[in-house]
C-alpha cells in the first residue's frame, strides 16, 4: 500500500468516526419504531442522527405506543408539544434542553419522578395525572404555567406555588395530600381541584376572585371556608367532608353546581339557601352523614327526655324516634318523653328527621345508648359500725352519698330474730343481734335491698371478780398492760381512772368501796375490756 493511500484510508475513517459519534443508539424498540414510522429522516442504520433530531419541532405524539423509555427524546431540542400518555414509561431523560417546549403531556404511565423541569420557561400546560409521583418535579422557574394536572397520584404535599401568577387550572385530586400552601398569588386561578385527598382546612381563597370551579369533595375538611369573596364561583364541591356548617354563599349568584352532600348539615344550615335561585336544581344536599348525638342517662323510676341537639330551634321538622331498630314515635319537636323509666328503656335508639320544605332529604342520627341508672346506687353507702362489748350493745349510722338524707329510709332486719328497725336518718342504736340485712327506701317505687349483710362485730370482754373485803383473797384485780384503765359501772358512769400497771381494789376516786355489782374497765381506749363483778 502506498504512502498516499494510508493517508486516504485514516481521513475517511477519522470523518466515519465524527459522524458516528452524531448517532446515538435508541434502546426502547416501541420508541424506535415510532421514530422511524414519524420521523424516518432521524433515523439511521436503527440509530437516532442527532442534527436530525434537533431540527424536529411542533408535536410529537407517542402515546399508545407501549414504550418503556423515551431515552434520545433529549435530543429533540426544538419541540414544542410533547406527548407521551398511555404508555409504561417508568422514567424519563433530562429533559432541561427542551426550552421550546410549552405542553407536556405524560398521563397514564407509570412514572415514580420526572426530573426537574424548572428551566422551561415557556412550559405552560403540564399533565401528569394517573401516575405512581410522590412528588412534583421542579418546576420553580416555569411562571408561565398556566395548568398543572397531577391527579390520581401518591402526592404528600405540593411545592411552594407563589410564583406561579399565571396559574388558571391546578388539579391534584385523588392524592394523599394533608395541607396546601398559600395559593394567595394565584390571582388568576379559575379552577381549583384537590378532591379526595387529607385536608382537613383550605388555603386562604379571599384572592383567588376569578375561581370558577372548586372542588374539594372528599377530604376531612370540618372547617367551613370563607368563600364570600369568589362572586365568580360557579361550580363548588365540598361533599364527603365532615362539615357541619353550610359556608356562606350569599354572595355567590353565579353558582350552577353546589355539592354539599354526605357532610353533615341539618335542615337549619340548608334553610337560609332555599331562596337561591332554582335551589332544586343547583344544590345537592342529599344524602347527609349519620348526625351526632352524644349518649344519654335517665334515673330509674324518673320520667326522662331525649334530645338530639338538632335543629331544635325548628318548628317544620318531624323527628321518628327508633329503640332497639324500631320505631316507637313521632314528634314535631326535638324531644322524646319516657314516663317512669325502667330498665327497659336502655338500648339503642337513632333518629330519622324530615322537613316537609325539602322533598326526598331524610337526616339520620347515629346510634347513640340510653342507660338507665338506678334509682339509688347503693355502691355509695358508707358505714360506722360500733360493736358489741362489755359497756353495751352495737350501733350503725349509715349514709348514702348524693342523696338527701330527709328522702331516705332504711330499714334493717335481724337475721336471727326478724327483728325490724327503722330510721330516717340511718343512726340506730342498741343492736344486740351479730348480722342484719339492710334496705333503703327512696318512695314506694324505689327499694333496694343491700346485698351484704350488716356485721356487728362481737368485741372480746374478759370476765374477773373481787371480793374487797381485805381477807386477803381477791381483794383487787392488778392490770398488767401499761397505760391507762378507765372503771365504768353498769350505766356507764366513770368510778375511777388508773395509771397502770396498778391494781384496782374496788374504790371509786374518792377512795369509797364500790357497791356490788359489775364493772366495766376500758383498757387504753377500746385495746381491751375486763367485765369485773365485785362481791362481798
Amino acid at each position: 500500500m502506498t504512502k498516499k493511500a494510508s493517508i486516504f484510508i485514516i481521513l475517511f475513517l477519522g470523518i466515519q468516526s465524527i459522524l458516528n459519534a452524531q448517532n446515538i443508539s435508541i434502546p426502547d424498540k416501541n420508541f424506535l419504531a415510532f421514530l422511524k414510522k414519524e420521523y424516518s429522516d432521524v433515523i439511521k442504520n436503527d440509530s437516532l442522527i442527532l442534527e436530525e433530531a434537533k431540527l424536529i419541532d411542533g408535536t410529537l405524539d407517542c402515546s399508545e405506543k407501549n414504550i418503556q423509555s423515551l431515552e434520545g427524546l433529549q435530543y429533540f431540542t426544538s419541540l414544542e408539544v410533547l406527548k407521551a400518555n398511555n404508555n409504561v414509561i417508568a422514567t424519563l431523560p433530562d429533559l432541561s434542553g427542551l426550552k421550546e417546549l410549552t405542553r407536556i403531556e405524560l398521563t397514564f404511565n407509570n412514572l415514580i419522578s420526572v426530573p426537574s423541569l424548572s428551566n422551561l420557561t415557556k412550559l405552560r400546560t403540564l399533565f401528569l395525572y394517573n401516575n405512581k409521583l410522590t412528588s412534583i418535579p421542579d418546576l420553580s422557574g416555569d411562571t408561565a404555567l398556566v395548568s398543572l394536572i397531577a391527579s390520581n397520584n401518591f402526592l404528600t404535599a405540593l411545592p411552594e406555588l407563589s410564583t406561579f401568577v399565571n396559574l388558571k387550572k391546578l388539579d391534584v385530586g385523588n392524592n394523599q395530600i394533608t395541607a396546601l400552601p398559600s395559593i394567595d398569588n394565584l390571582t388568576l386561578l379559575e379552577e381549583l381541584t384537590v378532591w379526595k385527598n387529607q385536608l382537613q382546612v383550605l388555603p386562604d381563597l379571599q384572592y383567588n376572585v376569578n375561581l370558577i370551579k372548586i372542588n374539594a369533595g372528599t377530604n376531612n375538611i370540618a372547617t367551613t371556608p370563607d368563600v364570600s369573596k369568589n362572586v365568580n364561583l360557579q361550580e363548588f364541591s365540598l361533599d364527603r367532608n365532615l362539615l357541619t356548617k353550610a359556608p356562606d354563599i350569599s354572595t355567590l349568584t353565579k353558582l350552577k353546581k353546589v355539592e354539599f352532600h354526605l357532610n353533615q348539615f341539618t335542615f337549619e344550615d340548608f334553610t337560609p339557601l332555599t331562596g337561591y335561585p332554582n335551589f332544586k336544581n343547583v344544590f345537592i344536599i342529599s344524602p347527609q352523614k349519620d348526625l351526632d348525638v352524644i349518649n344519654q342517662n335517665g334515673k330509674e323510676f324518673s320520667d326522662l327526655t331525649i334530645r338530639t341537639g338538632i335543629d331544635s330551634s325548628m318548628n317544620s321538622n318531624i323527628y321518628e324516634w327508633y329503640f332497639n331498630g324500631n320505631k316507637i314515635a313521632t314528634t314535631n319537636k326535638d324531644l322524646l318523653n319516657i314516663p317512669y323509666v325502667t330498665t327497659a328503656s336502655e338500648g339503642k335508639y337513632f333518629v330519622k328527621i324530615t322537613n316537609p320544605s325539602f322533598p326526598g332529604v331524610t337526616l339520620r342520627t347515629d346510634t347513640f345508648l340510653v342507660s338507665v341508672s338506678t334509682c339509688l346506687d347503693l355502691s355509695k353507702l358508707t358505714f360506722n359500725i360500733s360493736g358489741i362489748n362489755c359497756l353495751g350493745t352495737g350501733s350503725v349510722l349509715i349514709k348514702l352519698e348524693g342523696e338527701n338524707p330527709a328522702t331516705l329510709v332504711y330499714e334493717l332486719k335481724s337475721q336471727s330474730t326478724a327483728n325490724i328497725y327503722k330510721s330516717s336518718f340511718g343512726s340506730f342504736t342498741g343492736l344486740s343481734d351479730e348480722s342484719y340485712n339492710l334496705k333503703v327506701s327512696l318512695d314506694a317505687n324505689c327499694q333496694k335491698e343491700f346485698p351484704d349483710a350488716i356485721k356487728i362485730p362481737l368485741e372480746p370482754c374478759n370476765e374477773t371478780f373481787i371480793t374487797p373485803n381485805n381477807d386477803g383473797d381477791k381483794d383487787g384485780f392488778f392490770f398488767s398492760e401499761t397505760g391507762k384503765a378507765v372503771i365504768y359501772d353498769k350505766s356507764g358512769n366513770k368510778i375511777k381512772e388508773l395509771s397502770i400497771p396498778a391494781e384496782w381494789n374496788g374504790t371509786s376516786e374518792k377512795g369509797n368501796l364500790v357497791a356490788i355489782g359489775y364493772y366495766i374497765a376500758n383498757i387504753n381506749n377500746g385495746e381491751n375490756y375486763i367485765r369485773i363483778s365485785v362481791l362481798y
